[in-house]
This record gives C-alpha cells, structure tokens and sequence, in this order.
C-alpha cells in the first residue's frame, strides 16, 4: 500500500508528464503504481483518471440531469475492438460519469487479478483517453464562438 502522498505524487505526476507529452515519464509513474500500489491505491489511481476524463466529458457535452434520467452511454467502442485496455478505460470512464461507484470497483477488481502489464497497459490506456478527452475539450473552447471559416 502507497501512504496517500505518494499515491497523490504518482497520480499527479502521470497526469502531468501525459499532459506534456512525456510517455517515459508516464510510464514510469504508471509503473510504481502498479508495483508498489495495492488494489485500494489502484481503485484511487483510476478515480482520479477517470475524474479528469469526466470533466472534459461535462465541458465538452454539458452536465446531465438525473432528475430526468439522464446517462452516459457507451454507443461505439469501434476504436476499442480488440484492444481489452481501451474497453476497460472507456467503461471505467462511463461508470465513473454516471457515479455507479460499484461497477468502477468491479471493473479496479478485475484489473487487480491481471498480469503486471495488463494493468499497466489499461493505466495508461485511461490516463491516454481522459488527455485525449481533454484536449478534445480545450480544443472545442478555442474554436467555440468562430465561424467555420476560422477553423
């Protein structure tokens, strides 16, 4: 088990090398989470992920209501077939959006029983589509309010 600052380090310092662009660093983070981290440490490791992802979520598509019964939906996983690591991260993602804490647990469950490298390919996976989902986001603000002309 990592004590809560290391955790926090570890998190934030994948984020920010994924954020510049620094995949050794990424990986390297990603790799001390997954050798020194316990499966609570990866249940924490993939909350915050997920949280960045459904920020940019919101900022890109607006809150939904629950009071009308509003959800977030998988619709295609296209980009995904094949790939375990990006199914994991784009179910966690949605789960997470729609706060259903117990299949975010089940799915950090199933993750823990996998081989070192298959959590640190899904780790990386999420951290890679919550920065993909931000930059979609920061993208969409800069060109918000310009004609498509100015694209």
């Amino acid at each position: 088990m990592l004590s809560p600052r290391l955790l926090t380090l570890l998190v934030c310092e994948a984020e920010d090398a994924m954020r510049t662009g620094d995949l050794h660093d990424v990986d390297e983070a990603i790799h001390r989470l997954v050798q020194r981290g316990d499966a609570i440490d990866l249940l924490a490791a993939c909350r915050a992920f997920a949280s960045t992802a459904v920020r940019a979520l919101v900022a890109l598509h607006g809150p939904l209501s629950a009071a009308r019964g509003e959800m977030w939906v998988l619709d295609d996983l296209g980009d995904a077939q094949d790939r375990p690591e990006r199914q994991f991260a784009a179910r966690l993602v949605t789960a997470h959006a729609n706060q259903d804490g117990d299949t975010v647990t089940a799915l950090v469950l199933v993750l823990t029983r996998a081989s070192g490298d298959e959590r640190r390919g899904s780790l990386r996976e999420l951290l890679t589509y919550a920065a993909g989902l931000v930059a979609r986001a920061a993208l969409n603000d800069r060109t918000e309010g310009t004609t498509p002309d100015e694209h």
